[in-house]
């Protein structure tokens, strides 16, 4: 338990420091969020938070297992986290995220066993659990 406990408090504290590193990268190099319809902020919203979010979680993870597992884990992250930069950037349409969405759920599912799917270990169907 306190393995756990110790790669929970990893996690946030990696993230509270990585966030706040690239909330001034992004502020210092001009990667904020643009007003528009959707945000009407009075400040200046400093974008990639994200990023500070991931790394924290994987920081955390790797005190659980090893760098290679953690790839094979984790792997259907780095499509998601690359779009998610490139949204932060450029403002991408749902017409551009939802296939890279797609694509890591794809990975995801690749990757997991199907005796590892919740439903499944609760008596469902294959199709069923790893469609929903």
């Amino acid at each position: 338990m306190d393995r756990f406990l110790v790669a929970l408090l990893t996690t946030f504290v990696v993230s509270l420091i990585s966030v706040w590193f690239l909330q001034r990268f992004a502020l210092r190099l001009g990667f904020t969020a643009k007003n528009n319809f959707r945000r009407t902020q009075a400040q200046a919203i400093p974008l990639l938070g994200g990023v500070g979010i991931c790394v924290g979680f994987l920081a955390g993870n790797l005190l659980l297992t090893d760098v290679g597992s953690l790839f094979l884990q984790f792997g259907f992250m780095i499509p998601i986290v690359i779009s998610g930069v490139l949204d932060d950037l450029f403002e991408f349409k749902a017409k551009v995220k939802f296939p890279v969405q797609v694509l890591s759920i794809g990975i995801w599912l690749v990757q997991t066993p199907n005796e590892q799917l919740l439903l499944s270990q609760m008596g469902f169907p294959i199709w069923l659990s790893m469609a929903l």
